[in-house]
C-alpha cells in the first residue's frame, strides 16, 4: 500500500464519523512508519474504539475515566475482586471462539477460502 492509499483510507474512516477497527500493521507502507501519516488524533479516535470495544461490547475490561490512583485502584479492585470472574468467563468464552475459528475447516480459514474464490472469480 503507498502512503496516499493509507492517507486516504484513514481520512475516510475518520471523516464517516463512524466506529470502526482497523488493524494496520508496520510495514505495510514501504519506506514509512505508517503513524505520521495519520490525520492529526486518528490514533487516539483508534485507542477509544478500541477500548469501547473492549468495555462495552466484549464486556471483558473496563474503561479509565481519568488517569491518577484513585480511578486505577477503583477500576482494579472492580476488576478483581467485584466483576472480575464474570470478564474472566467472557474471556475464556472468547479464548474457545477463537480456537473454533481457527481450527482446520473453522470459520476464518471457511471467510479466507471464500475471499479468494471471489477474488479468483474475477
Amino acid at each position: 500500500m503507498d502512503a496516499e492509499v493509507l492517507t486516504e483510507m484513514a481520512c475516510g474512516l475518520a471523516e464517516s464519523n463512524q466506529r470502526f477497527l482497523w488493524a494496520v500493521r508496520p510495514g505495510l507502507v514501504s519506506g514509512s512508519e505508517w503513524l505520521e501519516l495519520l490525520p492529526d488524533g486518528f490514533v487516539d479516535v483508534d485507542q477509544g474504539v478500541n477500548a469501547s470495544y473492549v468495555s462495552f461490547v466484549w464486556k471483558i475490561g473496563l474503561e479509565l475515566e481519568r488517569v491518577d490512583r484513585g480511578e486505577i485502584e477503583r477500576v482494579i479492585k472492580r476488576v478483581m475482586v467485584d466483576d472480575g470472574e464474570e470478564m474472566r468467563v467472557r474471556v475464556n468464552d472468547m479464548k474457545e471462539m477463537v480456537k473454533e475459528a481457527l481450527e482446520n475447516r473453522g470459520s476464518s480459514q471457511e471467510s479466507l477460502d471464500s475471499l479468494v474464490d471471489f477474488i479468483m472469480s474475477y
